[in-house]
C-alpha cells in the first residue's frame, strides 16, 4: 500500500486518456514511476442485426467480400457507421482493445461450396476472426466465433464473407454481433 498526503499533490485540472504522470513511491525507495490516465467513462459498445437478408455476391474463389443485407445497430457507442457500405469506423479518442462476438445463419448458392465469415479491419481480414462450414443449395448453417483486436482512431471494420467457389451467393438469414471494450 502507498501512503499519500493530499495536501502535498499539485491539483491537476484536466486529464485526457493517455496522458503520462510521473508519481514518487516512498515504499520503493522513492523511486518514479510513470502512470498512464485511461478513461474507463468513454462509451464504446456495439450491438447489430441483419434486419433484411441479401445474397453476398462471391464472384471470385477466396476472396472475402463485405457481407451484404441491412443492418440495425440499436446500440452505437464510440463508432459511426457508413450509410453506404456498412463498416464501423471508431470514432473514440486513443487506441482500445475490443472483442467482437458474432453468429449467424448462412445459406449458398452453390453445392458443396466451402462458406467462410469473419472481420475485416480497414479492408484486411483477421486472421482466426472467421469460421467457415461446407453448405450445398438447401443448407442452412450457423456458426459463432470471437475475435479481440486493437482499434485507432479512425479505424473501420466490418463483416466479410468468402466461398472457395467462384460466383456463390452466401446470405445472412440470421446475423448479430456484440463489440465491447475490454478493459
Amino acid at each position: 500500500m502507498v501512503n499519500v498526503k493530499l495536501s502535498e499533490l499539485t491539483e491537476i485540472t484536466e486529464v485526457k486518456e493517455d496522458d503520462y504522470f510521473i508519481v514518487v513511491d516512498t515504499s520503493d525507495s522513492n523511486n518514479t514511476k510513470k502512470v498512464k490516465a485511461v478513461n474507463k467513462n468513454e462509451k464504446v459498445g456495439v450491438y447489430g442485426y441483419v434486419v433484411t437478408p441479401v445474397e453476398t455476391d462471391c464472384a471470385l474463389a477466396g476472396v472475402p467480400v463485405p457481407l451484404a443485407g441491412t443492418f440495425n445497430n440499436d446500440i452505437l457507442e464510440g463508432f459511426e457507421i457508413s450509410a453506404t457500405t456498412d463498416k464501423l469506423t471508431y470514432i473514440g479518442a486513443g487506441d482500445i482493445t475490443v472483442e467482437i462476438q458474432y453468429s449467424g445463419s448462412f445459406t449458398s448458392t452453390k453445392n458443396n461450396a466451402l462458406i467462410s465469415v469473419g472481420i475485416a479491419k480497414n479492408g484486411t481480414p483477421i486472421t482466426g476472426s472467421d469460421m467457415e462450414r461446407t453448405l450445398s443449395i438447401g443448407d442452412i448453417g450457423s456458426w459463432a466465433s470471437t475475435c479481440a483486436i486493437m482499434l485507432s482512431t479512425g479505424d473501420t471494420i466490418e463483416i466479410v464473407a468468402k466461398s472457395d467457389t467462384a460466383n456463390t451467393g452466401v446470405t445472412a438469414t440470421k446475423f448479430n454481433t456484440t463489440l465491447q471494450r475490454l478493459w
